[in-house]
């Protein structure tokens, strides 16, 4: 029994480093270094994607649009992961950012600043329940329920030509 229960612990260790996005906090484009962790928690029928993002940020509502824009990110550039009940699904941008779409991503992924303007992307996010909140050396962490609207922002990844429309034949 405490076998298993250190497998189950060494598991869950190996899925959170395996689920980590990367990104500069202070930067509005997607990049590889950063402190969020993001875990699938489950795949919704009416096209949605809900995730457990953590993330830092030096005011607690900072932290909080990190992690919605993380969310975003991580749909857009990582693909999501399966598991025993969900399929992987593979990231709608292949390449990532290019020198040619690095404008459009820095847009699109800008942080909300004072007045309360942000990037594109926060028309793609659902937060669902509260924030848990804990206060850190440099500022705030925060751990929420995001809830993606992934089926729309493939959509509308495809109509603005960063994304290709899969045609299956059966």
């Amino acid at each position: 029994m405490e076998k298993m229960k250190f497998v189950n612990v060494l598991l869950f260790v190996t899925l959170c480093c395996c689920c980590t996005v990367s990104y500069a906090q202070d930067k509005s484009v997607f990049s590889l270094n950063s402190d969020s962790e993001i875990v699938v928690k489950g795949v919704g029928q009416d096209g949605t994607k809900v995730l457990t993002v953590t993330a830092k940020g030096k005011k607690m509502e900072q932290a909080v649009e990190i992690a919605k824009r993380d969310a975003v990110a991580y749909c857009l550039f990582k693909g999501i992961k399966g598991s025993g009940s969900t399929e992987e699904t593979p990231a709608i941008i292949k390449n990532g950012i290019t020198p040619e779409n690095e404008e459009f991503f820095s847009s699109f992924l800008m942080l909300k600043n004072n007045k309360g303007r942000g990037g594109e992307y926060l028309r793609f996010v659902n937060k669902s329940g509260q924030p848990k909140t804990s206060k850190i050396k440099k500022g705030y962490m925060v751990s929420l329920d995001i809830q993606i609207l992934y089926d729309d922002l493939k959509e509308y990844m495809i109509k603005e030509g960063y994304a290709k429309k899969l045609d299956f034949l059966f």
